[in-house]
């Protein structure tokens, strides 16, 4: 069993870069002592994020580990750290300048989600909270039973690209940041 308050999952095809570990979401590192975790869905342009010389270095050939780098090199930068959340929104919307982006990254306490300023793709939110029920997902093959749980204490939020669900999901504002800590929604930009 693995318990945490956050996961991030990516599920693509490999569209840049060979498909190794190097290459593969969701990508980590260390940050004032905390691992962040971060992970992208769309296409940037990898040389913007080189302009300077980085504390923070692509290991493998993506747009997605630049974008990753880069950010924490501008929070190292401009001594930003992950309770300034609209000092992260103005990074992530200049970062957005390069292309299409929605990312989700966390530093084990804060679950941040940024959907792309143009519409790329789409970027959803459901908090799931008691008394749970069984819940049929659009795949009509798929269901998870939650009924056996009843503790009230048990609730959360799942940010996805396209509704799971036939659950109302709460369609993103473009070029917007939401943050999810602990299960509550404590910051959305816009």
């Amino acid at each position: 069993d693995v318990e945490t308050t956050s996961f991030i999952a990516h599920v693509r095809y490999a569209s840049v870069g060979k498909k190794t570990l190097a290459n593969s979401h969701p990508f980590t590192r260390e940050f004032k002592g905390r691992e962040i975790v971060f992970a992208h869905n769309g296409t940037l342009n990898r040389d913007d994020f080189f302009k300077t010389t980085p504390n923070y270095n692509s290991i493998g050939e993506t747009d997605s580990e630049a974008a990753f780098c880069h950010l924490l090199n501008q929070m190292t930068f401009k001594n930003i750290d992950f309770t300034q959340f609209d000092e992260i929104q103005d990074l992530l919307s200049q970062m957005n300048l390069s292309g299409k982006m929605n990312v989700m990254f966390s530093d084990g306490e804060n679950l941040f989600a940024y959907y792309d300023k143009n519409n790329y793709n789409r970027m959803y939110y459901h908090q799931f909270k008691a008394p749970f029920t069984k819940i049929n997902l659009h795949d009509k093959d798929w269901s998870i039973d939650f009924s056996g749980d009843k503790d009230a204490s048990q609730f959360g939020y799942v940010i996805a690209t396209d509704p799971l669900t036939h659950d109302d999901w709460v369609p993103m504002k473009n070029g917007s940041l939401t943050v999810i800590r602990r299960g509550e929604l404590i910051f959305s930009a816009i």
